[in-house]
């Protein structure tokens, strides 16, 4: 199934939804869960327990796709496609949907990052901040990154990646070592070091995805509800994910929110 069929069958497991009576941002979560099911399913990952309505129809329509070489960016770039269409529902119940113009997308200030520039723009940013730092790998544990409008994950993925390599590098880790090492650190640096909101939840259920199958679905999906939350950072102290808030807290009183963290990730 190319780009176009695969985006097609989406637009429609979404009118399903609608037509058994979602409101179509509820249609859109619905059809976007699914898919993301599907890519844990794919990968032979544990269930996500994400919460939507069994539909015959949109089950089938997202059954049809091949998701072999798919990632949440994908899922995401469809996503920003449904955000442009507009729904209709006609005499008969049913709800077709078609693309008029940026719609809720433009609401959303919904504009996903390519991965490339995140990754970029992350090296730049927390390369300056750890220059700052002291040189050990203690240094990372000190990272409180938050992306206030995360959309995709794109950012936090780059800025997982980003200090989990530098992690590793400033333990001087063995070169047969460093891949283990790596997988190692990534949940806990993930944990203790990232964190997004947005105001959409759609967007809020692909940055948990993204980091969730980064790790292999080693720990439950709902494993970040504290990290990525529904909201803006803007609302006033009280805004923002819960361990973010409680981080910023700890950076203020000037001790650790939580057992330090060792210097070696995955030893005993």
């Amino acid at each position: 199934m190319n780009a176009k069929a695969a985006a097609d069958a989406v637009r429609r497991a979404a009118e399903a939804h609608a037509t058994a009576g979602a409101l179509w941002p509820d249609a859109l979560q619905h059809t976007v869960r699914q898919l993301i099911d599907r890519l844990a399913a794919s990968r032979s990952l544990p269930a996500t327990g994400l919460d939507y309505p069994y539909n015959s129809t949109a089950t089938s329509l997202i059954a049809s796709i091949d998701l072999t070489s798919w990632g949440v960016a994908s899922i995401g770039d469809l996503h920003q496609l449904l955000l442009e269409a507009e729904p209709t529902r006609h005499a008969d119940g049913t709800v077709t949907a078609s693309r008029t113009s940026v719609g809720r997308r433009g609401e959303l200030g919904s504009w996903y990052t390519p991965p490339e520039l995140a990754a970029a723009t992350v090296s730049l940013s927390l390369g300056l901040q750890l220059a700052q730092m002291p040189p050990g790998p203690e240094s990372i544990w000190h990272i409180n990154t938050i992306d206030p409008a995360c959309g995709a994950g794109v950012f936090l993925l780059a800025a997982a990646r980003y200090l989990s390599q530098e992690l590793v590098c400033r333990l001087s880790v063995r070169p047969e070592e460093q891949v283990r090492m790596f997988q190692a650190a990534l949940p806990q640096v993930i944990e203790d070091c990232v964190f997004g909101a947005d105001i959409d939840p759609v967007a809020v259920d692909l940055s948990r995805a993204a980091l969730w199958l980064e790790i292999g679905g080693t720990r439950p999906f709902s494993w970040l509800d504290r990290n990525i939350t529904v909201g803006s950072v803007l609302e006033g102290p009280h805004a923002g994910p819960p361990a973010w808030r409680e981080r910023q807290e700890a950076a203020r009183a000037n001790q650790p929110s939580n057992t330090p963290r060792p210097n070696q990730p995955g030893s005993n």
